[in-house]
Order: structure tokens, then C-alpha cells, then sequence
């Protein structure tokens, strides 16, 4: 009886741990999620050749971006990336809060750019 009761409890355990993690389908996309943000709101400044040196107008140039203090993208550590500081802080620890001179980032745009990083920031 002991037995059952402890299989019982593993099989409660396996199945609450499989349910945190997000399905694929659950998962940011860059393509259609993340690019169509940077576009409307980041790429006006953040473009190749422009005074900026970030270039958020694809994913190569995003991932290449660097900062002062390394890259601007920790893929799984959204509060480590420069990137995502940037865009809730509203004094971040380097340069100004952006969009700078437009409108802030809707939460919902805020929330998918921090589970695609959370995700890995992969290029999907």
C-alpha cells in the first residue's frame, strides 16, 4: 500500500512539473512576435548605419548589438539584458529609457520581448 501511495505522489509530482513548462506553441516567436514590436517602435533609430549602434532591424543585427557592458540580449535571463532594462526601467543603469522621445511599450509588447528572452531568444 505504501508503495502506491508513493508512486502516486511521483506521478502528482511529474505531472505539476511538466505543466510549468510552456509548449512550443506557448513560446515567443521572433518572427511574429518580437520583430513586428521593434519595427513599430525601435527601428525609426535602431537600423544599420544609423547614430545609434544597435540595429534592431533583424535578428543578426540584434544579437550582434553590444553595449558598453557586453551584449544587449542575455538569452534566458530577461532581467540580466540590457535590452529589456531599457525598455521598463524608467531610469535604466546606462543611457535613457527607450523608446526614446515615443511611446512606452505597451505591457502586453513588454511582457512577449521578456518571454521570448526568457524562451532564449531564439531566432523562430
Amino acid at each position: 500500500m505504501r508503495n502506491k501511495i508513493l508512486i502516486l505522489l511521483f506521478c502528482i509530482i511529474l505531472i505539476l512539473l511538466s505543466s510549468c513548462e510552456r509548449t512550443e506553441e506557448e513560446k515567443m516567436s521572433y518572427i511574429y512576435d518580437v520583430e513586428p514590436i521593434f519595427i513599430s517602435s525601435c527601428v525609426l533609430c535602431h537600423t544599420a548605419g544609423h547614430y545609434s549602434n544597435l540595429d534592431l532591424s533583424s535578428y543578426n543585427g540584434l544579437m550582434a548589438g553590444e553595449s558598453l557592458n557586453g551584449p544587449v540580449i542575455k538569452a534566458y535571463y530577461p532581467d540580466l539584458s540590457l535590452l529589456f532594462e531599457k525598455i521598463v526601467a524608467e531610469q535604466p543603469s546606462i543611457g535613457s529609457p527607450m523608446p526614446l522621445g515615443g511611446s512606452a511599450l505597451t505591457g502586453t509588447e513588454i511582457q512577449v520581448i521578456e518571454l521570448w528572452i526568457f524562451d532564449g531568444a531564439k531566432n523562430n
